[in-house]
C-alpha cells in the first residue's frame, strides 16, 4: 500500500529545499490550471481541438501536438493495463495476461458506451471501492 513514501522520498528527503519544492510545484500547477481555464473561458472552447487551436494558432503544430498527446495517452493506458495484470498476479497469483485482458475488456465495453458508460461504471465502482477500503481498514 502507498502511504506517502513517494512524496517523502521526492520532497522531504531534501529538507527545507524539498518544502520549497512542494510550494513551487503547487504555485506552478495553480498557474497552469488558471491559465488553462482562462483560455477556455475567453475563447468559449468546447473541446480539446478548439483549445489547441486557440493556444497554438497553427494547424500543423496543432495536429502534431494532438498526435503526440494521443501517443502518450495510449502508452499510459498500456502501462495501466500491464500494472493491473501485475497487481492481480502479485495478489491473487493470477496470470498477468489474464489480468490484463480482464481490464482491457472492461475498458473496451466502457469506452464503447462513451460518457454514459463511464458514468455508469463510476456509479458502480466508486461505492464498491469505498466499501472495500472500509472493510480492509477495519482492524
Amino acid at each position: 500500500m502507498l502511504r506517502g513514501q513517494e512524496v517523502y522520498s521526492f520532497f522531504f528527503l531534501y529538507g527545507k529545499k524539498g518544502i520549497i519544492g512542494i510550494f513551487l510545484a503547487c504555485i506552478i500547477m495553480g498557474i497552469v490550471i488558471y491559465k488553462t481555464l482562462k483560455i477556455i473561458k475567453e475563447n468559449d472552447t468546447k473541446n480539446y481541438d478548439e483549445f489547441l487551436n486557440s493556444l497554438l494558432k497553427n494547424d500543423k503544430i496543432t495536429k502534431i501536438t494532438n498526435i503526440v498527446t494521443s501517443f502518450f495517452i495510449l502508452i499510459s493506458f498500456y502501462v495501466m493495463i500491464a500494472g493491473f495484470g501485475a497487481y492481480l498476479n502479485q495478489e491473487f497469483n493470477l496470470n498477468s495476461i489474464i489480468g490484463s485482458s480482464i481490464l482491457a475488456l472492461l475498458c473496451y465495453f466502457i469506452f464503447e458506451n462513451e460518457i454514459s458508460g463511464i458514468i455508469k461504471a463510476n456509479e458502480i465502482l466508486i461505492p464498491a471501492l469505498i466499501v472495500i477500503i472500509g472493510i480492509i481498514r477495519i482492524p
